[in-house]
């Protein structure tokens, strides 16, 4: 008897990077169908080079949010292409090199932070204390700070 396989329903083949003396392995598969691989190549080049003499805990925890708010933009950027998460979406996808732009990047921010504060959205964060909401804002401030260093 033969068995077949739904391709279709397989997912996207495991995307999964370490930094070099970190425990933690780090998973970018689902960002993958949304942004492809050149993008996230560059995130994890870029995120090694940034967090690579940082704890491995607290890279890990920067990580998270980061991760987060990238699936948070691609999840957002495709019901509204015309927003600032839409114009973000189309800048990071199949690239190794698109950046959107100062204003569009800053609403990002700005509309993730919102999210993250309002206690009745858990995309972020499953918790509505605010000590935990405002930790996971750190996070998210903390990596992309990193990133950005890295340039």
């Amino acid at each position: 008897m033969h068995r077949f396989t739904d391709q279709s329903r397989r997912g996207p083949p495991p995307y999964v990077f370490e930094v070099p003396g970190h425990r933690a392995r780090y998973h970018l598969t689902s960002l993958v169908p949304h942004y492809g691989t050149a993008f996230c190549d560059r995130l994890a080049r870029a995120w090694t080079l940034a967090l690579a003499h940082e704890n491995w805990q607290t890279s890990f925890n920067y990580f998270k949010a980061v991760r987060r708010l990238f699936e948070w933009v691609a999840l957002r950027g495709a019901i509204e292409p015309a927003s600032s998460e839409g114009k973000a979406l189309l800048c990071f996808r199949d690239t190794s090199t698109g950046i959107p732009s100062d204003h569009d990047w800053q609403q990002v921010v700005a509309n993730a932070s919102g999210a993250i504060l309002d206690y009745s959205d858990m995309t972020f964060i499953q918790s509505d204390r605010p000590g935990s909401r405002n930790k996971k804002i750190e996070s998210l401030r903390a990596g992309l700070e990193r990133l950005m260093q890295t340039g």
